[in-house]
Formats: C-alpha cells, structure tokens, sequence
C-alpha cells in the first residue's frame, strides 16, 4: 500500500516551499553582495574586500537550504512499502 495522497501532497508542499525559500535566499545573497559590494567600491575600494564575509555567511545559509530543498536528505516519506522491505531485511538477517 502506498502511502496516502494526502502525505503525498502535504511532502510535496513541503519540498516545493523549500525550493521557494532557497531560490529567495540566493536573491537575497545577490543583492547583499552587490550592495556591500559597491559600499566597499565607494567608500575603501584600495582596502580589504571585506564583503567576502556577509557573502560567506550568507553562502553556508544557502548550502543548508538548497539541501534541504534539492538533496536527496533524510526527507522521504515513509510508504507501506519502506516499512514492509525493512520488515524482511530484518528477518533475513535474524535481528
């Protein structure tokens, strides 16, 4: 038995919000970026390019969200199936 279509549809919202949330989130980054970017460009543009860090901190948020959204990650929903097949591996293995 499959797993119902209301859990289907509830974990496909899910993964579709996620997939929204990292696409804002890269948006988000690129606009950050370029508006340190030009603050440093206009006002110490010889110094230190120090918008290297807001861009970092905002690229490890990014890595964790496209997971989330694009991985294949611990999120699956668990079907009749799932719980069936560890069923028999588990009498297979005599646990």
């Amino acid at each position: 038995m499959a797993a119902s279509d209301e859990e289907l549809k509830k974990f496909a919202k899910k993964k579709l919000k996620s997939k929204q949330d990292f696409r804002n989130l890269v948006a988000v980054w690129v606009f950050v970026f370029i508006l340190t970017t030009a603050i440093w460009f206009f006002t110490t543009p010889t110094g230190f390019f120090w918008p290297v860090w807001p861009a970092f901190g905002i690229g490890v948020a990014i890595l964790f969200a496209g997971y989330e959204a694009y991985g294949k990650g611990f999120d699956r929903p668990i079907t009749e199936e799932d719980i069936d097949a560890e069923v028999q591996r588990l009498k297979k293995s005599g646990n």
